[in-house]
């Protein structure tokens, strides 16, 4: 039979590329939440630390959003390699959508219910959520529906005064995302999949810059599904690339010098500007590529044998790195809404002692539940992904 997949690619059957686990992505993916840890923990207690020291360790948590653009990188390649290595099942989009579903809606939903339905109920809710809760949960609607990003970057003049669930609008593109994706993989002819995927990442770059030009706001193009939809489509080709029969040593060094020259931009960007700041153009025009680049290099680099067994793996596989990015999605869910509930109920002064002692409160916090989440609640629904066909063991 004739292969389904681009020209120089290989799906060995019955070991898909997409079930063989590769722990560096493990720690990755805590590498990633681990600076959203640090980016939110800026801005809940940034402002209060005035010494020199304490402006430098928030202002090191201020690139922190990077994390984010990794966690699309990482999306969209293991996404993307699911996708390409079951493309010819029967059941495609079932298998493909009942997966996703048992892996991402029971926790993103009870969360939403427990916020807006339980919450709001207790005594003691009224005064945890605050004021401005109202804001929230009037626009509750686009939580539920995954349409969060559109809300808070297109609907609302500016971002919400009571921020417990902003950061739910990157789960938003990554939903928007599984929903076009699959088509795409499915229905277009095999060999223009690296065709495609390289047209959808261009035309993000292209409406960031026309969006930017034309006096957009940078909350849009930092939250729009159209402008971040590269970092997704960029990891879907470095799914593409691995799958190819000719991965020899020249593409892995190539890799190597594509990360070091992401690396330098970003960090060009860094000393022009004194800051890495998400919402300032030239960093969402250019450093969001940079970074998008950079990180699929990267993982690039680790999945192939090269990478494999390098120091860097190595270190990415350290236990502590690798089990937070097991509990990542539960550490990303549940961190925010901790974090602001910690800062309003003890409000710790302006000290950096007491602004640190704080963040690493909420952080216990939010690590604890993670993980009781993920041991008594998420990993027993997941487990029902057995009676699906080739469920994947990275997704």
């Amino acid at each position: 039979m004739q292969s389904l997949l681009p020209h120089g690619l290989e799906t060995p059957r019955p070991s898909l590329l997409s079930t063989r686990r590769v722990p560096a992505l493990d720690g990755l993916r805590g590498s990633a939440i681990a600076l959203v840890l640090a980016f939110h923990g800026y801005e809940t207690w940034g402002a209060a630390a005035q010494s020199g020291l304490g402006r430098l360790v928030f202002h090191v948590g201020a690139l922190g959003w990077t994390g984010v653009d990794l966690f699309f990188v990482l999306s969209g390649f293991l996404i993307s390699g699911i996708l390409i290595d079951t493309r010819q099942e029967r059941h495609y989009f079932r298998d493909f959508f009942a997966k996703r579903s048992l892996r991402i809606f029971p926790l993103y939903y009870a969360t939403l219910l427990v916020f807006f339905v339980v919450l709001p109920q207790l005594a003691f809710g009224h005064h945890a959520l605050g004021p401005d809760f109202e804001q929230v949960q009037k626009g509750q609607v686009w939580f539920w529906s995954y349409l969060t990003n559109w809300w808070v970057g297109a609907v609302l003049p500016q971002w919400p005064h009571a921020p417990y669930l902003n950061h739910l609008w990157s789960l938003a593109v990554e939903e928007q995302f599984y929903l076009v994706w699959p088509l795409l993989v499915r229905w277009l002819p095999p060999a223009r999949l690296t065709a495609a995927f390289s047209v959808v990442a261009l035309t993000a770059f292209v409406a960031r810059a026309a969006i930017l030009a034309s006096g957009g706001t940078p909350i849009f193009v930092y939250v729009s599904t159209l402008t971040r939809m590269d970092s997704l489509a960029i990891g879907g080709l470095v799914a593409i690339l691995v799958r190819q029969r000719n991965v020899g040593r020249s593409r892995r060094i190539a890799a190597l010098c594509v990360l070091a020259a992401s690396a330098l931009g970003l960090t060009a960007l860094f000393l022009r500007q004194r800051f890495l700041d998400s919402g300032d153009p030239t960093v969402q025009l250019l450093g969001f590529e940079c970074m998008a680049i950079g990180a699929a290099s990267l993982v690039y680099w680790l999945v192939t044998d090269l990478g494999e067994r390098s120091i860097v793996s190595r270190l990415l596989q350290v236990r502590p790195l690798g089990a937070l990015g097991r509990v990542s999605y539960g550490v990303y869910v549940f961190h925010l809404p901790i974090f602001k509930w910690t800062r309003g109920m003890l409000g710790g002064g302006n000290s950096l002692r007491g602004t640190i002692g704080e963040w690493l409160l909420a952080i216990t916090f939010t690590l604890s539940l993670a993980a009781l989440s993920f041991r008594f609640f998420e990993s027993k629904l997941t487990a029902l992904r057995r009676f699906i066909p080739q469920a994947s063991s990275i997704s």
